[in-house]
């Protein structure tokens, strides 16, 4: 339950700034998709803390 929670987390995340950031609704979850499972959860920290700190 979890690790669900940590990659929804992470989908969610990466959804919202790609729309924010002018990609169709569509596109950035597709693409959110792909980053969230690519990305190390180090990584995934460090930008949400520099973005949400931004």
């Amino acid at each position: 339950m979890q690790l669900a929670e940590q990659i929804f987390e992470k989908h969610r995340f990466f959804t919202e700034r790609l729309i924010a950031a002018g990609v169709a609704p569509k596109i950035a979850e597709q693409d959110a998709c792909n980053i969230e499972h690519a990305i190390s959860a180090e990584s995934f920290q460090k930008l949400k803390k520099a973005l949400d700190d931004g």
